[in-house]
């Protein structure tokens, strides 16, 4: 189900970016945990890939580091404890 619903926002982001001069912005979260490695390799080409502005938030990096030099990857820390 997860796979699917990832397949329709893609879907619906690419139709945007054809009907429209506007390029949305993606946002997709803690999305990672619902996925396997291959379909989050598949996720992070075309988020890397299409030239389109994209937040992802994940508590687990381990999954990325193939792709870690292509990302900005921001951590965030609340009350002083580090989130990874």
């Amino acid at each position: 189900q997860k796979t699917m619903l990832v397949s329709l926002i893609i879907a619906f982001t690419e139709a945007i970016k054809k009907i429209s001069s506007a390029t949305p912005i993606l946002l997709l979260d803690e999305l990672f945990v619902h996925l396997d490695n291959t379909r989050k390799n598949y996720l992070l080409d075309y988020v890397i890939n299409n030239c389109m502005q994209s937040f992802i938030t994940t508590t687990d990096l381990k999954n990325i580091e193939h792709n870690k030099d292509q990302l900005e990857i921001i951590k965030l820390k609340v009350n002083g404890y580090d989130t990874n």
